[in-house]
């Protein structure tokens, strides 16, 4: 069971240096140019804090849940040629 919460808190890491670094790369004319475009990227930064704080708070299978989500928002609107960023190499694919 303990390695299995270590592997989580690991995979948490991860997703939160991705995410960091994802986060950093959009741009912020984004909001401007594509007003619902930039309410899903609001979205998307909100179930990063989320899961940062369920994270602090021992929650990390929520926190795991919420970067999930936090991935998936992003990666739709990359598929979707609306934002433009890379994901970490070898952290994703």
């Amino acid at each position: 069971m303990e390695a299995e919460r270590e592997q989580s808190r690991l995979r948490f890491e991860r997703y939160k240096e991705n995410l960091d670094s994802v986060f950093s790369q959009l741009k912020p004319e984004l909001r401007k140019a594509d007003a619902n475009a930039g309410k899903v990227v609001d979205l998307a930064r909100r179930y990063f804090e989320d899961a940062v704080y369920f994270k602090e708070g021992g929650q990390l299978t929520t926190a795991l849940i919420s970067m999930a989500y936090c991935e998936g928002l992003l990666d739709t609107l990359r598929l979707l040629k609306i934002v433009d960023f890379k994901w970490e190499a070898g952290e994703r694919r």
